[in-house]
């Protein structure tokens, strides 16, 4: 495989001609327990990256679902709150051999610009990457890791479009880009970025390389996932609870291919995934007001109050 910037896959043009030699979509795959989510997968093919043009949703957690909390050690502020044991992510992500999960996890930060004070509450979206790899010994290594709260240029919040991107640059690594195409809407986050004297022209985070051990050399599968993760939870059975979050809005959703030798992004719709509502349909709301559906539109919200489950 050759080795490509970000600004080769930002350049990629959409191809909508029939692909010969794409394989077709896989069987929906079972549900992994331990949270509320709508995941989009693709099948396994040679796919070497994923775009997603998204806009950020708002999330109310439930009130009787906390818990007393002093541990953040990604603060230099220690500040016990009561933390929700529900919290919303949205991510896409790669296999190519080993899984990642890459994009965006809800957390509290600083709500001055001398970072001397921090929220009680969660109310920013922040860069993530978990990836999971063989050390040197051939140990396998899961790996989270969470961007620094001390830059303030990149918090994200509900109602902010991103075009977030997760791509092989090179062999066996994956890199994450997030560009701000527009700033939020919603009065309580503008006033909070002119509070923390952040513009919003230009803020651009992109990643060093992420290791994926098998990118751009195996055939890959990609996804799309917006979740209410839920803590001490992973692959136990999702627990009842009155958090929801409004729309994630997915305008259009692409994967990266090399069709002859040129780079092109294809629609991610619904003729190339396997769609997963989880852990039961009733709570996942969707619709494609106002997207494009064969560009890989969906409007998602996440609403498990009154599921029957």
């Amino acid at each position: 495989m050759s080795k490509y910037t970000y600004e080769n896959f930002k350049n990629a043009p959409v191809h909508l001609s029939e692909i010969v030699d794409e394989l077709p979509k896989i069987a929906t795959p079972n549900c992994f327990q331990g949270a509320w989510y709508r995941k989009c997968v693709s099948n396994r093919d040679h796919w070497i990256g994923i775009e997603a043009l998204v806009v950020l949703p708002e999330f109310y957690p439930d009130p009787e679902r906390l818990e007393y909390f002093e541990k953040e050690n990604h603060l230099k502020i220690k500040k016990p709150y009561q933390r929700p044991l529900d919290s919303p992510s949205i991510y896409l992500g790669g296999f190519a051999g080993f899984e990642t999960d890459i994009g965006f996890g809800f957390n509290r930060g600083y709500v001055n610009k001398e970072r001397t004070e921090v929220s009680d509450h969660k109310f920013a979206f922040v860069p993530f990457w978990r990836y999971i790899y063989p050390d040197e010994n051939q140990v396998i290594k899961n790996i989270y890791k969470l961007f620094s709260f001390e830059q303030l240029e990149f918090y994200f919040y509900p109602g902010d479009k991103i075009r977030l991107s997760v791509f092989c640059p090179e062999e066996n690594y994956l890199q994450l880009s997030i560009e701000l195409v527009s700033a939020t809407n919603i009065e309580k986050y503008i006033n909070l970025r002119k509070t923390l004297e952040v513009k919003t022209d230009h803020v651009h985070f992109l990643s060093p390389f992420i290791p994926s051990p098998g990118q751009g050399v195996n055939k890959a599968e990609f996804k799309r996932v917006n979740a209410i993760d839920q803590f001490y939870n992973e692959g136990k059975r999702a627990k009842n609870t009155n958090a929801y979050t409004t729309e994630t809005i997915w305008e259009e959703v692409y994967l990266y291919r090399i069709i002859g030798d040129k780079l092109v992004k294809v629609p991610f719709n619904e003729d190339r995934y396997a769609e997963m509502s989880c852990p039961i349909e009733e709570a996942i709301k969707i619709n494609y007001q106002n997207v494009n559906k064969k560009l890989g539109g969906e409007r998602a919200a996440i609403v498990p109050k009154g599921v029957n489950y």
